[in-house]
Protein backbone atom coordinates (compact mmCIF):
# COMPACT_ATOMS: atom_id res chain seq x y z
CA UNK A 1 0.00 0.00 0.00
CA UNK A 2 1.23 3.55 -0.83
CA UNK A 3 2.13 5.66 1.91
CA UNK A 4 0.02 9.18 1.98
CA UNK A 5 2.21 12.36 1.82
CA UNK A 6 0.81 15.31 3.00
CA UNK A 7 2.52 17.57 1.21
CA UNK A 8 3.78 15.82 -1.94
CA UNK A 9 5.33 17.94 -4.94
CA UNK A 10 4.22 17.94 -8.66
CA UNK A 11 7.39 16.33 -9.06
CA UNK A 12 6.72 13.64 -6.91
CA UNK A 13 3.34 12.64 -8.62
CA UNK A 14 5.08 12.73 -12.02
CA UNK A 15 7.85 10.09 -10.76
CA UNK A 16 4.48 7.87 -9.11
CA UNK A 17 3.20 8.29 -12.91
CA UNK A 18 6.11 7.56 -14.68
CA UNK A 19 5.68 10.78 -17.13
CA UNK A 20 7.45 14.00 -16.76
CA UNK A 21 6.50 17.20 -14.75
CA UNK A 22 5.62 19.14 -17.98
CA UNK A 23 2.92 16.81 -18.30
CA UNK A 24 1.38 16.94 -15.53
CA UNK A 25 1.57 20.53 -15.75
CA UNK A 26 -0.30 20.21 -18.76
CA UNK A 27 -2.81 18.05 -17.29
CA UNK A 28 -3.52 20.21 -14.29
CA UNK A 29 -3.91 23.26 -17.03
CA UNK A 30 -6.56 21.13 -18.96
CA UNK A 31 -3.90 20.55 -21.48
CA UNK A 32 -3.25 18.08 -24.08
CA UNK A 33 -2.48 14.91 -22.55
CA UNK A 34 -2.66 11.23 -23.56
CA UNK A 35 -5.64 9.18 -21.96
CA UNK A 36 -3.03 6.60 -20.67
CA UNK A 37 -1.38 9.42 -18.90
CA UNK A 38 -4.48 10.87 -17.82
CA UNK A 39 -5.01 7.56 -15.57
CA UNK A 40 -1.76 7.34 -14.14
CA UNK A 41 -1.73 10.89 -12.69
CA UNK A 42 -4.97 10.80 -11.46
CA UNK A 43 -4.11 7.68 -9.49
CA UNK A 44 -0.90 9.26 -8.55
CA UNK A 45 -2.85 12.67 -7.36
CA UNK A 46 -5.13 10.39 -5.42
CA UNK A 47 -2.45 8.41 -3.93
CA UNK A 48 0.26 11.20 -2.70
CA UNK A 49 -3.20 13.06 -2.15
CA UNK A 50 -1.02 15.91 -3.99
CA UNK A 51 -2.64 19.75 -3.54
CA UNK A 52 -1.53 22.00 -6.42
CA UNK A 53 -0.49 25.26 -4.96
CA UNK A 54 -3.79 27.41 -4.95
CA UNK A 55 -2.07 30.91 -5.29
CA UNK A 56 -0.29 29.68 -8.61
CA UNK A 57 -3.01 27.97 -9.99
CA UNK A 58 -5.20 31.06 -9.28
CA UNK A 59 -2.79 33.14 -10.96
CA UNK A 60 -2.28 30.58 -13.82
CA UNK A 61 -6.46 30.48 -14.04
CA UNK A 62 -7.08 34.16 -14.42
CA UNK A 63 -8.53 34.76 -17.06
CA UNK A 64 -8.01 37.59 -19.57
CA UNK A 65 -11.11 36.56 -21.99
CA UNK A 66 -8.57 37.59 -25.21
CA UNK A 67 -7.42 34.60 -27.55
CA UNK A 68 -5.01 35.28 -31.05
CA UNK A 69 -4.72 34.24 -33.99
CA UNK A 70 -1.57 34.00 -36.21
CA UNK A 71 -2.60 33.51 -39.48
CA UNK A 72 -0.12 34.37 -42.91
CA UNK A 73 -2.43 36.83 -44.54
CA UNK A 74 -5.50 38.95 -43.13
CA UNK A 75 -6.36 39.92 -46.90
CA UNK A 76 -6.99 36.28 -47.13
CA UNK A 77 -11.04 35.78 -47.01
CA UNK A 78 -10.01 31.89 -45.61
CA UNK A 79 -8.75 33.13 -42.79
CA UNK A 80 -11.51 36.56 -42.24
CA UNK A 81 -14.29 34.08 -42.60
CA UNK A 82 -13.35 31.69 -40.22
CA UNK A 83 -12.16 34.27 -37.96
CA UNK A 84 -15.77 35.75 -37.99
CA UNK A 85 -17.15 32.69 -37.65
CA UNK A 86 -15.23 32.15 -34.34
CA UNK A 87 -15.49 35.38 -32.71
CA UNK A 88 -19.37 34.95 -33.08
CA UNK A 89 -19.38 32.65 -30.79
CA UNK A 90 -16.54 33.44 -28.53
CA UNK A 91 -18.15 37.20 -28.26
CA UNK A 92 -21.16 35.50 -26.88
CA UNK A 93 -18.66 33.91 -23.81
CA UNK A 94 -17.16 37.43 -23.23
CA UNK A 95 -14.19 37.00 -25.12
CA UNK A 96 -12.13 39.30 -27.65
CA UNK A 97 -9.91 38.48 -30.79
CA UNK A 98 -6.45 39.85 -31.64
CA UNK A 99 -4.97 39.16 -35.01
CA UNK A 100 -1.29 38.62 -35.43
CA UNK A 101 -0.73 38.21 -39.52
CA UNK A 102 2.84 37.12 -40.30
CA UNK A 103 2.62 37.33 -43.80
CA UNK A 104 4.82 33.91 -44.40
CA UNK A 105 7.19 35.66 -42.44
CA UNK A 106 9.84 33.08 -40.05
CA UNK A 107 10.98 36.15 -38.21
CA UNK A 108 7.97 38.18 -37.91
CA UNK A 109 5.80 34.77 -36.37
CA UNK A 110 8.88 34.57 -33.89
CA UNK A 111 8.53 37.93 -32.99
CA UNK A 112 4.66 37.46 -32.68
CA UNK A 113 5.45 33.70 -30.86
CA UNK A 114 7.31 35.67 -28.04
CA UNK A 115 4.77 38.89 -28.01
CA UNK A 116 2.02 36.33 -26.96
CA UNK A 117 3.52 34.36 -24.38
CA UNK A 118 4.62 37.72 -22.83
CA UNK A 119 1.04 39.10 -22.88
CA UNK A 120 -1.57 36.37 -20.71
CA UNK A 121 -4.49 35.10 -23.11
CA UNK A 122 -6.72 32.53 -22.72
CA UNK A 123 -6.43 30.80 -25.90
CA UNK A 124 -4.14 30.43 -29.37
CA UNK A 125 -5.25 29.88 -33.06
CA UNK A 126 -2.52 29.09 -35.21
CA UNK A 127 -1.81 28.83 -39.38
CA UNK A 128 2.05 28.46 -38.55
CA UNK A 129 4.49 29.48 -41.70
CA UNK A 130 6.90 26.03 -40.74
CA UNK A 131 6.78 23.58 -38.77
CA UNK A 132 10.29 25.20 -37.32
CA UNK A 133 8.03 26.86 -34.73
CA UNK A 134 6.19 23.76 -33.31
CA UNK A 135 7.97 23.41 -30.10
CA UNK A 136 7.18 26.87 -29.31
CA UNK A 137 3.63 25.95 -30.01
CA UNK A 138 3.77 23.07 -27.96
CA UNK A 139 4.86 24.78 -24.93
CA UNK A 140 2.21 27.22 -24.67
CA UNK A 141 -0.27 24.53 -25.10
CA UNK A 142 0.88 22.64 -21.81
CA UNK A 143 -0.61 26.07 -20.30
CA UNK A 144 -3.10 26.99 -22.56
CA UNK A 145 -5.51 25.75 -25.34
CA UNK A 146 -3.52 25.79 -28.87
CA UNK A 147 -5.77 25.33 -31.99
CA UNK A 148 -4.38 24.54 -35.45
CA UNK A 149 -6.00 25.77 -38.63
CA UNK A 150 -5.78 24.74 -41.72
CA UNK A 151 -1.55 23.84 -41.68
CA UNK A 152 -0.75 20.90 -39.31
CA UNK A 153 2.95 21.01 -37.65
CA UNK A 154 2.25 19.42 -34.80
CA UNK A 155 0.74 15.74 -34.11
CA UNK A 156 -0.25 16.69 -30.42
CA UNK A 157 -1.75 19.69 -30.79
CA UNK A 158 -5.64 19.90 -31.62
CA UNK A 159 -6.04 21.04 -35.09
CA UNK A 160 -9.15 21.93 -37.65
CA UNK A 161 -9.27 21.73 -41.30
CA UNK A 162 -10.76 21.08 -44.49
CA UNK A 163 -10.57 17.74 -45.82
CA UNK A 164 -7.96 18.87 -48.31
CA UNK A 165 -7.91 15.48 -50.54
CA UNK A 166 -11.30 15.00 -50.69
CA UNK A 167 -12.43 18.15 -52.06
CA UNK A 168 -9.65 18.13 -54.25
CA UNK A 169 -10.69 14.15 -55.87
CA UNK A 170 -14.25 15.51 -56.65
CA UNK A 171 -13.06 18.55 -57.88
CA UNK A 172 -10.83 16.16 -60.62
CA UNK A 173 -13.10 13.39 -61.21
CA UNK A 174 -15.89 16.11 -62.00
CA UNK A 175 -13.25 16.71 -65.07
CA UNK A 176 -12.72 13.53 -65.82
CA UNK A 177 -16.53 12.71 -65.76
CA UNK A 178 -16.31 15.02 -68.24
CA UNK A 179 -14.59 13.30 -70.61
CA UNK A 180 -11.14 15.86 -69.46
CA UNK A 181 -8.26 13.24 -69.91
CA UNK A 182 -5.48 15.73 -69.74
CA UNK A 183 -5.53 17.46 -67.02
CA UNK A 184 -3.17 20.28 -65.34
CA UNK A 185 -2.84 21.16 -61.49
CA UNK A 186 -0.80 24.28 -59.84
CA UNK A 187 -0.63 22.89 -56.80
CA UNK A 188 0.17 24.85 -53.65
CA UNK A 189 3.70 24.22 -51.49
CA UNK A 190 4.36 21.20 -50.69
CA UNK A 191 5.46 22.09 -47.11
CA UNK A 192 2.16 22.85 -46.45
CA UNK A 193 -0.66 20.80 -45.29
CA UNK A 194 -3.59 21.84 -47.85
CA UNK A 195 -0.64 22.47 -50.79
CA UNK A 196 0.24 18.85 -50.07
CA UNK A 197 -3.12 17.19 -49.88
CA UNK A 198 -4.71 18.79 -52.81
CA UNK A 199 -2.04 17.69 -54.80
CA UNK A 200 -2.42 13.92 -53.69
CA UNK A 201 -5.92 14.39 -54.30
CA UNK A 202 -5.01 15.58 -57.76
CA UNK A 203 -2.71 12.21 -58.08
CA UNK A 204 -5.07 9.51 -56.69
CA UNK A 205 -8.48 10.60 -59.05
CA UNK A 206 -6.15 10.26 -61.94
CA UNK A 207 -5.14 6.93 -60.76
CA UNK A 208 -8.82 5.68 -59.81
CA UNK A 209 -9.11 6.59 -63.64
CA UNK A 210 -5.46 5.18 -64.71
CA UNK A 211 -4.04 8.32 -66.12
CA UNK A 212 -0.39 8.54 -65.35
CA UNK A 213 0.68 11.73 -63.95
CA UNK A 214 1.89 14.30 -66.32
CA UNK A 215 5.13 15.97 -64.69
CA UNK A 216 4.65 18.85 -67.72
CA UNK A 217 0.94 19.77 -66.51
CA UNK A 218 1.94 20.33 -63.02
CA UNK A 219 3.31 23.29 -61.17
CA UNK A 220 3.79 23.86 -57.66
CA UNK A 221 3.04 27.80 -56.74
CA UNK A 222 2.97 29.85 -53.36
CA UNK A 223 -0.82 30.30 -52.90
CA UNK A 224 -0.59 33.87 -54.52
CA UNK A 225 -2.17 35.35 -57.97
CA UNK A 226 2.13 35.89 -59.37
CA UNK A 227 2.66 32.30 -58.90
CA UNK A 228 -0.70 31.21 -60.51
CA UNK A 229 0.30 33.17 -63.27
CA UNK A 230 3.60 31.93 -63.31
CA UNK A 231 2.71 28.27 -63.38
CA UNK A 232 -0.12 28.76 -66.15
CA UNK A 233 2.35 30.65 -68.49
CA UNK A 234 5.19 28.14 -67.91
CA UNK A 235 2.40 25.08 -68.45
CA UNK A 236 0.53 26.54 -71.30
CA UNK A 237 4.23 26.63 -72.96
CA UNK A 238 4.47 23.00 -73.11
CA UNK A 239 4.17 20.91 -75.79
CA UNK A 240 1.13 18.34 -73.62
CA UNK A 241 -2.34 18.54 -74.56
CA UNK A 242 -4.17 20.78 -72.20
CA UNK A 243 -7.97 20.46 -71.99
CA UNK A 244 -8.45 20.91 -67.85
CA UNK A 245 -6.41 22.55 -65.26
CA UNK A 246 -7.55 22.45 -61.41
CA UNK A 247 -5.58 25.26 -59.18
CA UNK A 248 -4.91 24.67 -55.45
CA UNK A 249 -6.15 27.85 -54.29
CA UNK A 250 -8.57 31.27 -55.20
CA UNK A 251 -5.48 33.54 -55.60
CA UNK A 252 -3.31 31.20 -57.69
CA UNK A 253 -7.09 30.69 -59.99
CA UNK A 254 -7.30 34.15 -60.28
CA UNK A 255 -3.53 34.40 -61.76
CA UNK A 256 -4.27 31.07 -63.76
CA UNK A 257 -7.36 33.07 -65.51
CA UNK A 258 -5.60 36.11 -66.30
CA UNK A 259 -2.82 34.00 -67.87
CA UNK A 260 -5.24 31.84 -69.82
CA UNK A 261 -6.70 35.25 -71.19
CA UNK A 262 -3.71 36.89 -71.99
CA UNK A 263 -2.80 33.99 -74.28
CA UNK A 264 -6.31 34.43 -75.89
CA UNK A 265 -7.68 30.89 -74.42
CA UNK A 266 -11.23 30.69 -73.72
CA UNK A 267 -13.04 28.85 -70.36
CA UNK A 268 -14.13 26.45 -70.93
CA UNK A 269 -14.02 25.46 -74.28
CA UNK A 270 -10.47 25.82 -74.73
CA UNK A 271 -9.48 24.44 -71.25
CA UNK A 272 -11.74 23.92 -68.53
CA UNK A 273 -10.96 25.56 -65.17
CA UNK A 274 -11.72 24.51 -60.92
CA UNK A 275 -10.04 26.63 -58.32
CA UNK A 276 -10.33 25.30 -54.44
CA UNK A 277 -11.74 28.18 -52.39
CA UNK A 278 -14.86 30.03 -53.70
CA UNK A 279 -14.14 34.04 -53.53
CA UNK A 280 -16.21 37.38 -53.52
CA UNK A 281 -17.90 37.39 -56.97
CA UNK A 282 -16.87 34.06 -58.48
CA UNK A 283 -20.28 33.26 -59.26
CA UNK A 284 -20.42 36.73 -61.50
CA UNK A 285 -17.45 36.37 -63.45
CA UNK A 286 -17.42 34.85 -67.38
CA UNK A 287 -17.60 32.26 -66.84
CA UNK A 288 -18.74 31.76 -63.20
CA UNK A 289 -15.63 29.74 -61.78
CA UNK A 290 -16.49 26.40 -60.59
CA UNK A 291 -14.82 25.99 -57.09
CA UNK A 292 -14.43 23.77 -54.38
CA UNK A 293 -15.85 25.58 -51.36
CA UNK A 294 -14.56 25.43 -47.26
CA UNK A 295 -16.87 25.74 -44.78
CA UNK A 296 -15.92 28.68 -43.21
CA UNK A 297 -18.23 28.63 -40.65
CA UNK A 298 -18.22 25.00 -39.98
CA UNK A 299 -14.55 25.33 -39.28
CA UNK A 300 -14.81 28.48 -37.18
CA UNK A 301 -17.45 26.94 -35.16
CA UNK A 302 -15.11 23.76 -34.92
CA UNK A 303 -12.53 26.07 -33.49
CA UNK A 304 -14.85 27.60 -30.96
CA UNK A 305 -15.72 24.55 -29.65
CA UNK A 306 -12.67 22.63 -29.12
CA UNK A 307 -11.31 25.88 -27.03
CA UNK A 308 -14.29 26.10 -25.26
CA UNK A 309 -14.19 22.52 -23.96
CA UNK A 310 -10.50 22.86 -23.00
CA UNK A 311 -11.51 25.87 -20.85
CA UNK A 312 -14.48 24.75 -19.41
CA UNK A 313 -14.87 21.47 -19.20
CA UNK A 314 -13.74 19.22 -16.07
CA UNK A 315 -12.56 16.03 -18.54
CA UNK A 316 -9.52 15.34 -19.33
CA UNK A 317 -8.79 16.16 -23.11
CA UNK A 318 -5.97 14.56 -25.88
CA UNK A 319 -5.29 15.98 -29.36
CA UNK A 320 -8.51 16.28 -31.07
CA UNK A 321 -8.23 16.37 -34.97
CA UNK A 322 -11.13 17.70 -36.88
CA UNK A 323 -11.51 17.20 -40.90
CA UNK A 324 -14.58 19.55 -42.19
CA UNK A 325 -15.98 18.35 -45.46
CA UNK A 326 -15.70 20.54 -48.50
CA UNK A 327 -18.47 21.31 -51.16
CA UNK A 328 -18.21 21.19 -55.22
CA UNK A 329 -20.23 23.76 -56.77
CA UNK A 330 -20.40 23.43 -60.30
CA UNK A 331 -20.65 26.23 -62.47
CA UNK A 332 -19.81 27.14 -66.53
CA UNK A 333 -15.65 27.15 -66.03
CA UNK A 334 -16.00 23.31 -65.68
Amino acid sequence: MVSILRNATLVQVAEQAKVSPSTVSRYLNRGSVSRESCQRIEAAIKDLNYQPNAIARSLRGSKTYTVGFVIPDISNPFFTEIIKATGTILKEKGYSIMIYSVLEDLKLERIYIKNIMERRIDGLFITSTSDTFAREYETIDENIPVIQLDRVISPIISSVRTDNKTGAMQAVSHLLNQGRRHIAMIAGPQQYTPGRERYEGYLKALSLFNIPADERLIGFGDFSRESGYRCMMTIMETDAAIDAVFVGNNFMGVGAIQALRHLGKNIPDDLALIMFDDMNLADMTDPPITVVEQNHGEIGRAIASLFLQRTEGEICNTAREMVIPPRLIIRKSG
